[in-house]
């Protein structure tokens, strides 16, 4: 996974040579089959939702899919998520709109959402 991140975030990757297979890619509308609990599924499907070029807190997640103070929960499942480039962990911030934990690394994830921003 790393892999495919970095050749992504390096443009590398042939899906990434236009806007409209960008958005593809990222968008990934696909069916997945991923393990977890309800609340792990609640959170990833709330993950999905989140526009590309967009952040929400944990504390904003935490609030639409109950309880509203779940925010170390929340921060848990997206470090569960194995699957970064469908489920959108990248996209979670602190509160104060600075970048927290992310499995492949705070720089990654600030690729990440610097790269969605200049598609947009």
């Amino acid at each position: 996974m790393r892999a495919l991140i970095l050749n992504f975030l390096q443009g590398r990757s042939s899906q990434c040579e236009s806007k409209k297979q960008h958005g593809a890619f990222i968008g990934l509308n696909l069916p997945l089959d991923i393990r977890g609990t309800a609340f792990q599924q609640r959170v990833w499907q709330a993950l999905r939702q989140i526009s590309a070029g967009s952040t929400l807190s944990y504390a904003e997640i935490a609030k639409r899919i109950g309880p509203p103070k779940a925010t170390r929960a929340i921060a848990q499942t997206c470090d569960a998520n194995r699957f970064a480039v469908a489920i959108f962990c990248h996209r979670v911030v602190k509160n104060d709109g600075s970048l927290s934990g992310y499995r492949w690394g705070v720089e990654c994830k600030r690729a990440l959402l610097q790269k969605e921003e200049r598609y947009l």
